[in-house]
Order: C-alpha cells, then structure tokens, then sequence
C-alpha cells in the first residue's frame, strides 16, 4: 500500500489538534495547517500549499461552529462551511488524493423520532445546519469520490465545548439549568478521529458518533454524578431540567438528532462505545494532560 501522506487543515482545532496528535502516535507521515498557513476560503492559497507536497489524503477539519452566531454571520458560515470544502474538494480531485470531510446532524430538521440514515434527505432549520448542507452538496459536486463524515455534539480537548464548559459551570455555579427535550449523541473527538483513520479511503456519507442517545441534561447529571463519587470540588447544588421554549436561543436546535451509524458498524465491524464510556475516558484524559 502506498505510504499516506495527509494534510489537516484546521490543525488548531479542537477535532484538528486531536487529528494530528493521533497521526504523530502512530507514525503517519501528515501536513498541518491553520489560517495563518494557508486560507482555505481563497482558492489560489490552496493551490499554492498543496503545490509539491505528495499528498494521499485531504482531511478538512476547519469550520464555523458558532450555531447561533451564525445567523448573523450567514456570510461568514457559508463562506467557511460551504465555498472552502467545495475549492478542497476541487484540489482534491486535481491532485488524486482522497479527501474527508466533516458534516453535522444539524442538517436535519429533527422531527422525525427515530434516527437519520446517511440515505434521508437533510433539511436544515438554521444557517449553520443549512452551510454545513450546502458544503455537502458542493463536495460531492466538485469531487464525488469524497468521503463525507456526518457527527454531532462533539467533546474533547480544549475549553471550548459543551462538557469542558460544563465542568467548569459544576465547580463555579449553585444552580444550574439544562434543557432536556433535546436529543442526540455525543462525539468524543478521538473516538471519531479512530474512526476516521478507518475510513480514509472510502467514498460517500458515513455518520459517526457515540452509542447512546442523550439530552444535554442527561450528559450534565452524569458528569455532576461523577464530580461527586470522586470527590471533586463542587459549588453545585441543583441541576434543573428545563425545555427549549425556556432557554430561548436565536437559532432553532433540531429536537431529536438521533445519527444511525449501522452503516459505519457494518464497514468497521465494531459499534462506537457508549458515551458514557467516552466521558470517562475524556476525563481520564483531561486529567493526564493536567500532568503533563
């Protein structure tokens, strides 16, 4: 087999910083890039950085995740969302190299109480989940031989995400309230980066997240659960449940969200682990980094 030769793009990220962490363990030869290296929205950069470099792979994961901000930043979300993944795309098919991709289970509308198939057909209820459709459509477009993975409610390394903030709010805060009517699965990055790896030379749309489906509710009571059984500090004293119409948002959140990933298990031969499973290791994890 040909040796890989990957390039991430967004390798200050959260899913990009733990792709290139992963890639530097086993030994796999890669390329990493930020904005300050190469600008992804603006073609002629790409051209230009992938320009003698052999690559095998493309793996994109830059995006404008602020779902709420989005709907005021329509430009800047589609810009990032769907004009850059669509010109990676386009290089890809150039050079001969595969190329993945990140989606989101924002591009249902969550209506359905049962979970999406990678074959159902998306409808977006906000820009972001829109973007991120349109980048889709744009990368099969350009390059059909592209490899789309759909994910949803995304953990890991860094500060900036729902369980590291949540953390944070147990140790700092009385009173909590969490909305429970939402439901989806949990993603912990490096979980969905092994997958990754697993499917870098294949083709088409592959949705990947942890077993079990979850309200963000549920996710904060099992985090406060264990805080208590191993007796970290904590000012928290009641987690209320409450509903979306109480925490009023300016984008409106899919009610349920659920992504099937039979499709990911058939080709790997194994089922995510549970996301309960996932947080224990990502607070393992957390902790060694702390060690460090």
């Amino acid at each position: 087999m040909k040796e890989r030769f990957i390039w991430v793009a967004g390798a200050d990220g959260m899913l990009g910083s733990t792709f290139c962490l992963y890639l530097k363990k086993k030994k796999i030869k890669f390329v990493s890039s930020t904005v300050q290296d190469v600008d992804i929205c603006i073609e002629d950069q790409i051209d230009r950085f992938v320009e003698g470099k052999n690559l095998t792979h493309i793996v994109n994961c830059v995006g404008y995740t602020q779902v709420d901000l989005a709907e005021k930043e329509a430009d800047k979300a589609f810009k990032v969302n769907a004009k850059a993944p669509a010109y990676l795309a386009k290089t890809a098919k150039r050079k001969k190299t595969r190329f993945i991709h990140f989606s989101t289970d924002y591009v249902f509308d969550g209506t359905k109480l049962s979970s999406y198939s990678e074959e159902e057909t998306p409808n977006p209820i906000n820009v972001y989940g829109e973007s991120k459709y349109q980048g889709e459509k744009g990368i099969l477009q350009e390059f059909p031989l592209a490899c789309i993975i759909r994910t949803s409610w995304l953990f890991g390394r860094g500060e900036n995400n729902f369980v590291a903030k949540m953390l944070d709010l147990i140790q700092k805060k009385e009173q909590l309230s969490i909305v429970d009517d939402q439901i989806g699965r949990f993603t912990y990055a490096q979980d969905l980066v092994e997958a990754t790896l697993s499917l870098l030379d294949q083709e088409g749309i592959y949705h990947f997240s942890n077993e079990g489906k979850a309200s963000w509710y549920d996710m904060v009571i099992y985090l406060y659960q264990l805080m208590i059984s191993s007796s970290k500090k904590i000012t928290c004293k009641e987690i209320k449940p409450i509903k979306t119409e109480e925490y009023p948002t300016p984008a409106r959140r899919p009610n349920y969200s659920i992504l099937d990933t039979l499709k990911y298990e058939k080709f790997a031969h194994t089922k995510p682990r549970t996301w309960k499973s996932a947080i224990n290791a990502y607070l393992e994890d957390r902790e060694n980094e702390k060690t460090k």
